[in-house]
């Protein structure tokens, strides 16, 4: 640019120069052309007879013409670069205000969205009763519920502009540790020491889990088991004075030996029951999957209530009916069972009924006039909310008292169960909403990235081809503007409802962006997805549209197909080959299926 610069400034002083030369010797004539006729002298001799003063003369007017046609060569460029300039300055801030236009529409939809997050995330902090903090992988803190600012009193304030190494009774190494340990387990279940702001170290138990989200952060749950370990020594201790006291009166104190061994045997026996209820609060902290936690509650219900018949209950999602869940033994007790069935479940509280005649029996209690059993019902609640029923009953009158005694197991079991599924809901949830568009229930682009790479690589290995189809909502736009963006919404939802039940199991329905899907054929050859293509593109045009009982226009798609390896082994060079086969769908006149040449 530089170069071609400094050769229009050379050539236009030259032309300056030329056109100077040319304005002397015009105006050198017409002088000497003007003498002559005024004076009547020589032609030749005016032109080439002259003193040095004329000669002066005539260089200095020339001079000034020339510097005269030079300034107003430079102010005709200047004003034309003034106009360019404006021309360009005009065209940015179009642009500009455009792209400020969008981004406010976003920024708009992204602030909505995140308040509602920020709200649910809330209520959830204020309900639960145990602790919970959420930190960063370098152990800073970035929420904290009101719970644990209580339990360490530390205000939220003071707590987000600290880290864990700041509260945690250990070392920091081994606070980066078990950092460490939970990022590489992806959740993990821990006993640790926090520092109180008063300087009191309390004992607590931590249930974290790490979601490689905003960079990687941890969720953790805590729970002040000071109290509990005190009792633990206290029980210890008093078993080891016990056990003095017997060995060195045993000559003497026969009976109390006796009564003595009788309480060791009962400490123990409180020992094994909250190991194992330790084991299977471990276990089911673990669990991926309800039907996990269900068989883990199972295992461990055969351990402590070998001696009960017991079931747990779930509520369901529509909050109307409890459904069997677990079953221990065969319970004389219903499937199923609605809210009014149970007693417990009436007055939000357990309802035990160990003495026929000693209260109402539930109606879930099946032949209970015909055989009487002692049970207990136990609701089981998390962070406020009803998951379940823990019910469990006794085989006859005659060990209703040693039933009694495991009521406390009961309890345990129930409180550990329902904040165990309650976390397995949170964390499927979460799960769904990574991989899922919300509006359709399709998979996300996301997803389709990560599923598509390891179908390819698997297609690969097994020498097998995978099919692509890319489908475009026609009109997609003058639709909304004439129905409305809810109706537009309506029919994203029923299209996608169409691609899940017309979709094999292996298939892979995605929503791309907009009103494009995108559909994933593993093992389907290019003429099968040319045929799915086509029969997804009849049955669209079948579908019936209404909004607030107003028919709607007939809805057609067109689709762009490529297939692996014929157009692309990487999931970019195939989706980019299937979108340039529905630009070519579209260019064509719509409602049709074009396949990648």
């Amino acid at each position: 640019m530089n170069k071609d610069l400094r050769n229009t400034t050379v050539f236009s002083r030259g032309r300056i120069i030329f056109t100077g030369l040319g304005l002397i010797v015009f105006f050198w004539l017409f002088e000497s052309l003007f003498h002559v006729i005024l004076f009547k002298e020589s032609f030749i001799e005016e032109v080439f007879d002259f003193t040095p003063h004329e000669l002066w003369q005539r260089l200095v007017t020339v001079s000034l013409l020339i510097l005269i046609a030079a300034l107003v060569n430079r102010l005709v460029k200047t004003k034309s670069a003034i106009k360019d300039i404006e021309q360009k300055l005009t065209l940015k801030v179009m642009e500009q205000s455009a792209d400020l236009t969008v981004g406010n529409e976003t920024l708009t939809k992204a602030v909505n969205d995140y308040r509602q997050k920020v709200f649910e995330y809330e209520t959830i902090l204020k309900t639960t009763q145990d602790g919970f903090w959420i930190i960063g992988k370098d152990g800073h803190f970035l929420e904290v519920n009101d719970a644990y600012c209580s339990m360490i009193g530390y205000t939220r304030n003071e707590l987000l502009n600290m880290t864990i190494m700041d509260i945690k009774g250990v070392t920091t190494e081994e606070s980066m540790e078990h950092i460490k340990k939970i990022i590489r387990q992806g959740d993990a279940h821990f006993e640790t020491r926090h520092k109180c702001r008063d300087g009191m170290i309390i004992d607590v138990e931590v249930s974290a889990t790490y979601l490689n989200i905003r960079g990687g952060i941890l969720f953790e749950f805590i729970r002040n088991i000071t109290k509990t370990k005190e009792i633990r020594v206290e029980l210890i201790n008093s078993k080891e004075k016990l056990e003095s006291l017997v060995a060195e009166r045993t000559s003497q104190l026969e009976k109390t030996n006796q009564e003595l061994v009788k309480l060791v045997n009962s400490i123990e026996g409180i020992n094994i029951s909250t190991r194992l209820i330790n084991s299977m609060t471990d276990m089911l902290h673990s669990a991926n999957t309800l039907e996990e936690a269900y068989k883990i509650c199972q295992q461990f219900i055969q351990k402590l209530l070998k001696e009960n018949r017991c079931v747990i209950y779930i509520l369901n999602s529509s909050k109307s009916l409890l459904e069997s869940a677990v079953r221990w033994g065969e319970p004389q007790t219903a499937e199923d069972l609605t809210m009014d069935d149970c007693w417990a479940l009436r007055r939000g509280q357990i309802y035990r009924l160990t003495e026929p005649g000693s209260g109402v029996h539930c109606n879930h209690i099946v032949d209970y006039e015909k055989n009487p059993i002692p049970y207990i019902c136990v609701p089981m609640m998390a962070h406020g909310e009803l998951v379940g029923i823990f019910h469990a009953e006794c085989g006859n009158i005659e060990s209703a008292g040693s039933f009694k005694e495991r009521e406390d197991i009961i309890r345990d079991i129930s409180e550990h169960t329902a904040v165990a599924i309650v976390t397995i809901r949170l964390r499927e949830i979460l799960k769904i909403q990574s991989i899922r568009d919300p509006l359709t229930g399709l998979f996300n682009r996301r997803y389709l990235y990560e599923t598509l790479e390891r179908e390819l690589n698997r297609a690969e290995r097994k020498k097998t081809s995978i099919g692509a189809i890319i489908i475009d909502i026609d009109h997609f736009k003058n639709f909304n503007d004439t129905f409305g963006h809810e109706a537009g919404d309506m029919v994203l939802k029923n299209i996608g409802d169409f691609l899940k039940s017309h979709c094999r199991g292996s298939d892979i329905a995605c929503r791309f962006g907009g009103e494009e899907f995108i559909l994933i054929l593993p093992d389907a050859s290019l003429e099968e997805t040319k045929r799915k293509a086509e029969e997804l593109r009849e049955g669209v045009k079948k579908i019936k549209f209404s909004y607030n009982n107003q028919p709607l226009d007939t809805i057609t798609i067109s689709a762009g197909i490529a297939s692996s390896p014929e157009h692309g082994t990487k999931a970019d060079e195939l989706i980019n080959n299937a979108d340039t086969s529905l630009y070519k769908a579209k260019g064509g006149g719509r409602d049709r299926v074009v396949v990648c040449s």
